[in-house]
């Protein structure tokens, strides 16, 4: 797909980031069943987990902050208002879930899991996969294009330079 907007290339870019680490997390959530915490010593997981940490509370916040704060609102000015309450309500649906495995994420600094703590994010970080995945389609799926129709070129500078400040 080619974009005509700024905005659309850069939310674009971070959902297929987002995309991939979901993918990764899938990938060791199979690897490592409920009752099988990966190792302190397993160098891919430790990899996966500080990529995630990092995606959890601030790179996807920050991506959720912005449709909200900024993007929006100014989608709803121009007649197009129906899909920012959807995305929002499912971006708020996520944050107990980024949170709590942050926190988990946190409290194993050494490496490994505890075995109810790796129990309870082996199910929190599955949910998360399914449904991070789901949102992303739709905003490739919804969003994307309606930001491509909807934005002039003057809106969309202001909003990539907004965006990219933020980052």
């Amino acid at each position: 797909m080619t974009f005509d907007r700024q905005v659309s290339r850069m939310l674009h870019e971070e959902h297929m980031q987002a995309a991939a680490l979901m993918e990764r997390l899938g990938g060791a959530l199979a690897r490592h069943g409920p009752s099988n915490p990966p190792g302190a010593d397993d160098a891919a997981f430790a990899s996966l987990r500080r990529d995630l940490g990092d995606a959890l509370v601030g790179e996807i916040e920050r991506h959720f902050r912005f449709e909200e704060d900024e993007l929006f609102p100014a989608l709803e000015a121009r007649g197009e208002g129906d899909l920012g309450p959807l995305l929002t309500e499912e971006h708020a649906s996520m944050l107990p879930a980024r949170l709590r495995l942050r926190a988990l994420l946190q409290a194993g600094q050494d490496g490994s899991f505890a075995p109810d703590a790796w129990v309870e994010f082996h199910r929190l970080a599955g949910e998360l996969v399914e449904s991070l995945l789901s949102h992303i389609e739709k905003e490739e799926v919804a969003l994307i294009p309606l930001i491509e129709e909807t934005l002039d070129a003057e809106a969309d500078a202001r909003f990539a330079e907004a965006y990219a400040m933020a980052r």
